[in-house]
């Protein structure tokens, strides 16, 4: 009796197949480049959860979207929200002090959490208030009643790029 041969559970999808050619693409080439500068220029810096601070180099302590025009100010080429995507990807899977106790990072994961489901609710209100954000007080309301659950897991670039081809 022959051996039976067992496939790969990603063999013959085409979800894959169409990632890995998103990867050779110029957009996906473009997300890779912007994802290693991001975590290049990340390297050294630290977080302050609680405030919700990106602790740079040299002791400045800015918000995501102050980071993501920290960066962009070194390379105008790469759009914004590519940037931010990519800064959120490094906050949730590169940032990991060695030194914290296993409480520690859960808490840290638990306030990052918070922090980009925030990020991404104030994102949203942009895009459908056609880049302007309604008031404290409503974006305040939203964000409490609002519940966006996305996927977070190391296929970062997997999530973006199904993401963008569904703009």
């Amino acid at each position: 009796m022959g051996k039976r041969h067992e496939k790969h559970p990603l063999e013959d999808k085409p979800f894959v197949d169409d990632f890995v050619d998103w990867m050779g693409s110029q957009e996906g080439q473009l997300s890779s480049e912007v994802s290693d500068v991001v975590w290049i220029v990340l390297k050294e810096a630290d977080v302050d959860a609680k405030h919700r601070k990106i602790i740079w180099q040299d002791a400045q302590r800015l918000s995501i979207a102050e980071s993501v025009k920290r960066i962009h100010a070194a390379y105008p080429h790469f759009a914004l929200d590519l940037i931010e995507d990519h800064l959120i990807g490094w906050l949730e899977m590169g940032f990991a002090p060695p030194s914290y106790s296993q409480e520690q990072l859960d808490e840290l994961d638990q306030l990052t959490e918070m922090w980009v489901e925030d990020c991404y609710v104030r994102r949203h209100l942009r895009i459908i208030g056609g880049r302007h954000l309604p008031s404290k007080a409503a974006e305040n309301s939203a964000l409490s009643s609002l519940y966006i659950s996305l996927p977070m897991s190391p296929l970062n670039t997997l999530f973006i790029w199904a993401v963008s081809r569904n703009k």
